[in-house]
């Protein structure tokens, strides 16, 4: 379905739970926050209602994960609670590049059929014409529900949204990767003096690109 066809309560609804968690960084205006969600939403540009979802979720997880590191550094919070906020920003973080590499693969396969149907509209119209390139895909313009201010009916549409942070942190607590991963973090951090966040951030760095060295050579392998 493209993104066109989505009804504007739907689209309103997902711009709103992101439009919430941008109000702080808004200074409670929630205008102000409607305008940096849709801004966020229209930078990925989804083009179908799939497309639109895993943006959402991107989205959604990467300001979690902030919002679970902010918290880590109450001085007030018990060390078992530290531990626990970033367990859940890891595994948020690490549910972020999951998503995003599946936005990248069903761009890809949407790229590829239409330029399927392209080349097989060329080749039949080929004897009477001369070939033509194939068609480059349509760009949809943003639906005016993603536009729309805070108003509309946003209920009984909560479902699409993703899980709360609790419930995903609760599940990284008994993921031993997750934890394994935190210490991890928490023993570099402590060895080279730095604060937690920078350390999970040097740590996701090269993570990232290690990941991608990887994808560089399985590439190479197969030409």
């Amino acid at each position: 379905m493209s993104i066109l066809d989505l009804p504007p309560a739907f689209l309103r609804t997902i711009l709103h739970y992101i439009a919430v968690h941008l109000l702080k960084g808004a200074d409670g205006n929630m205008d102000e926050a409607w305008q940096a969600a849709g801004d966020l939403m229209r930078g990925h540009d989804p083009q179908t209602e799939q497309e639109f979802r895993l943006c959402a979720l991107l989205i959604t997880f990467n300001l979690q994960a902030g919002e679970a590191l902010a918290q880590a550094v109450n001085p007030n919070l018990t060390i078992n609670q530290v531990m626990r906020l970033r367990s859940g920003a890891l595994a948020l973080t690490r549910a972020a590049d999951r998503t995003e590499r599946r936005l990248q693969q069903v761009r890809a396969a949407r790229h590829a059929e239409v330029d399927r149907i392209a080349n097989a509209r060329d080749a039949a119209e080929r004897p009477a014409r001369k070939a033509e390139p194939p068609a480059k895909p349509k760009t949809a313009t943003a639906p005016a529900g993603m536009a729309a201010g805070p108003g509309g009916d946003l209920s009984g549409m909560t479902a699409a949204l993703p899980a709360d942070i609790e419930a995903i942190m609760d599940a990284a607590e008994k993921d031993p990767t997750v934890t394994a991963e935190v210490q991890e973090i928490t023993d570099y951090a402590t060895a080279m003096g730095l604060d937690w966040n920078e350390a999970f951030k040097q740590f996701q760095e090269a993570r990232l690109a290690a990941e991608r060295a990887a994808a560089r050579a399985e590439v190479a392998a197969g030409l």
